[in-house]
């Protein structure tokens, strides 16, 4: 709800969010090509109920990265180990590496979706060479 105040979560659950963390480059790496791969075929695209699940997602990855961040700024106000803070901290300096590579993955699938429903010609010139 707009207004209410977050529910943070406790420290142990800082194990879950480091995983997702160190994981989310690579997978939005992988899922970056997968697209950019479907945008440069001239294969029929998607079905555009499929690319908008991907934005969806893509979309709420954002929120919850925003979330993340929160949590981890929240912690480091807490009383909490050594060896915590220094994960939080370089939990901390991977975020502005993620979130880009969200919003580049948003904008890959939205012109995929455009192309499923026949808004976009087949082949666009985005590729940078």
């Amino acid at each position: 709800m707009i207004g209410s105040s977050p529910t943070f979560q406790p420290i142990s659950t800082l194990p879950e969010i480091r995983d997702l963390l160190d994981d989310a480059p690579g997978i939005l790496r992988a899922d970056i090509s997968r697209v950019k791969k479907l945008l440069a075929s001239s294969a029929v695209p998607p079905m555009p109920s499929d690319v908008e699940l991907t934005i969806q997602k893509a979309r709420d990855a954002l929120k919850v990265l925003h979330a993340h961040g929160r949590q981890l700024a929240h912690w480091l106000k807490d009383p909490i180990s050594d060896a915590e803070r220094s994960e939080i901290i370089r939990l901390q300096a991977i975020i502005p590496e993620i979130r880009p590579l969200i919003q580049r993955l948003i904008s890959l699938a939205t012109e995929l979706h455009r192309r499923a429903i026949g808004r976009a010609p087949s082949r666009k010139s985005w590729r940078h060479l």
